[in-house]
């Protein structure tokens, strides 16, 4: 007697002949005593797809049909379905190295169509867009030029027909006691740190409104919540970029486009890697640097259909920071 259920892995079909213990077949497979059998199968499995082989053979054969998959692997085909973002497209500001990076790539590994912006690492970001070829595209810019910002979201528009997400990760630091700060240093850290995002959300916008759909994250900082000493244009600027994305999520919410943001605590980039083991070792619960990674599975997160009810919230991945 011949029948079938179905796998654990990829619902694949097993083929176990009850003659033979241990024997078994699986599709694509082709183990020692079912050569017909596995030469139809995946005939039928490579032109109608799995079930039609498995119900064809039921009902010519006299075999019986696989079962309907159980519910919660009907469960977790939704839920992965909900994560996927499959060929969506995200812009992701500053999307070269750190944070960033880790961000793009994460993007990209789930599916989708990342367009990024980097100012002057030109080897990094072309390293970054061939190691994922026709699904990653860098684009040299300024966050502060908003015609740069309107001419690389129009192109993607006109490209693929829409923009799904933004993501507004670019940022710099010029630190320095306030009374040694510079009204350069000022302007430079809030001119990247908070008019960049406004000019590419404002850009982005445009197609989302048309759309009635999309997804914003704003890259924030634990310091723009508790401060910093030594960081006041730093921590002014993202204080700025929650309230930011805490206003535009009561603008654009009735359009069913959310605005979140992320707030890292300490994460192991080239912001960091002049801190000091004791500058965040006993401050830290779980007692390490949080990885780009880290961040970058939250910013996936709300990207993706799982965070549909999630708006104006501030996400803070900063590993237990007291």
């Amino acid at each position: 007697m011949i029948f079938f259920f179905w796998g654990d892995a990829d619902d694949a079909a097993v083929v176990f002949d009850a003659d033979e213990e241990g024997a078994s077949f699986t599709i694509g497979k082709s183990d020692e005593g079912f050569g017909n059998l596995a030469g139809a199968v995946n005939a039928l499995f490579e032109v109608q797809g799995l079930p039609f082989a498995c119900r064809y053979l039921g009902q010519d054969m006299g075999f019986l049909p696989p079962p309907h998959p159980p519910k919660d692997k009907l469960l977790r085909r939704k839920f992965a379905h909900m994560l996927s973002l499959q060929d969506k497209v995200i812009l992701v500001t500053g999307g070269s190295r750190g944070i960033g990076r880790a961000i793009v790539e994460t993007l990209a590994r789930a599916g989708a169509i990342v367009a990024f912006t980097y100012r002057g690492s030109v080897e990094a970001a072309q390293s970054l867009a061939q190691a994922h070829p026709e699904r990653v595209w860098p684009y040299q810019a300024d966050v502060t030029d908003g015609a740069r910002a309107e001419a690389i979201i129009d192109e993607l528009v006109k490209k693929y027909g829409r923009l799904d997400g933004l993501v507004n990760n670019a940022g710099i630091t010029q630190d320095n006691l306030l009374l040694r700060l510079t009204e350069a240093q000022w302007d430079a850290v809030l001119q990247t740190n908070l008019k960049g995002p406004f000019l590419y959300t404002k850009a982005a916008l445009k197609p989302m409104l048309r759309q009635r759909q999309g997804s914003i994250v704003n890259i924030s900082s634990i310091v723009g919540i508790t401060g910093n000493p030594g960081q006041a244009n730093y921590a002014a600027a993202k204080a700025g970029l929650i309230a930011f994305t805490k206003s535009l999520a009561k603008e654009v919410g009735s359009r069913n486009i959310r605005v979140n943001a992320i707030a890292p605590g300490f994460i192991q980039t080239d912001m960091t890697t002049h801190l000091p083991a004791e500058a965040w070792q006993s401050r830290i619960a779980l007692g390490r640097l949080g990885q780009p990674s880290e961040v970058a599975h939250v910013c996936a997160f709300l990207l993706s259909d799982l965070a549909s009810y999630i708006t104006g919230e501030v996400i803070v991945v900063d590993g237990g920071l007291q």
